[in-house]
Formats: C-alpha cells, sequence, structure tokens
C-alpha cells in the first residue's frame, strides 16, 4: 500500500473554515486527518500542497517515518499541516486493526459488550475508510 494522493478540502463556516486532509492510496483506501487552526485558510492549505510530495509513495501505516520526514523537512518543527496528514494515515491503522479476515472485531466487540454500538466507528470503518475489495467480515 503506497500514498496515491494527498489533497484538502476546505469547509466554509461563519466563524472560521474547516480543513481536513485527505490522503488517499493506490488500493482505493482513505484517509482523514484535520488542519484546522485559527482563521489562517490558504496559508494552511498551501503548507499542505508544499509538503505532499514527500510523503506520496510513502506507505501510509509508516507514520513514524512519514512524522519523521516531514518533522525534517520542516526543520525540526510541528506544523498543522504535518498533522493533518499524520491524522490521516492513523485511519489505515484503525482499518487495519478492525478488519480481519477471520471476522470483524468490531462485530465481535459489539455482540460482547456494545462499547462501539453508541460511537458509531464500525459503520463510518465499513462505509468510507475499507475498500469494497476487501470481503466477508467488513461487508453491510
Amino acid at each position: 500500500m503506497k500514498i496515491a494522493d494527498v489533497r484538502t478540502v476546505v469547509v466554509g463556516n461563519p466563524w472560521k473554515n474547516w480543513i481536513f486532509v485527505v490522503v488517499e492510496t493506490d488500493e482505493g483506501m482513505v484517509g482523514v486527518g484535520e488542519a484546522t487552526g485559527g482563521s489562517e485558510t490558504q496559508p494552511r492549505v498551501a503548507a499542505i500542497e508544499e509538503i505532499k510530495h514527500l510523503v506520496i509513495g510513502m506507505d501510509p501505516r509508516n507514520i513514524h517515518e512519514i512524522f519523521h520526514k516531514l518533522y525534517l523537512s520542516a526543520f525540526i518543527r510541528v506544523t498543522p499541516a504535518m498533522a493533518g496528514i499524520e491524522m490521516a494515515c492513523w485511519t489505515f491503522w484503525v482499518s487495519r486493526l478492525v478488519c480481519r479476515c477471520t471476522g470483524c472485531w468490531a462485530e465481535r466487540c459489539e455482540s460482547a459488550s456494545g462499547c462501539m454500538r453508541t460511537a458509531g466507528i464500525r459503520v463510518s470503518i465499513r462505509r468510507r475508510v475499507l475498500p469494497k475489495s476487501v470481503g466477508g467480515c467488513c461487508e453491510g
């Protein structure tokens, strides 16, 4: 799995804009992070555009390597653009932990203790993150 594209989606709001970072892989999976902060919209979008070439082609599940590369490129400083990309990459870890070929962990957890019933995690992971090619336990 490799990162194929990094893009931003700006959602307007009367008091500030929300900036979401969308990381797409070559396998069709999508991760979403957030780089909102203050009233600076265009500078943050431009910052993401400036650093996205550094992560394209990397494995999104190797978060430490991605963050370290971005950290060094920003002259040892953490930026909201880095945080948004990192947050989006964590989506791939969640999908890896939840979906197993032997059965869906979310299903077992929900039926056993109900811990995921109210959070809506199972629904969002199944419908928005996992590719349609993942069969069996993650359909529905």
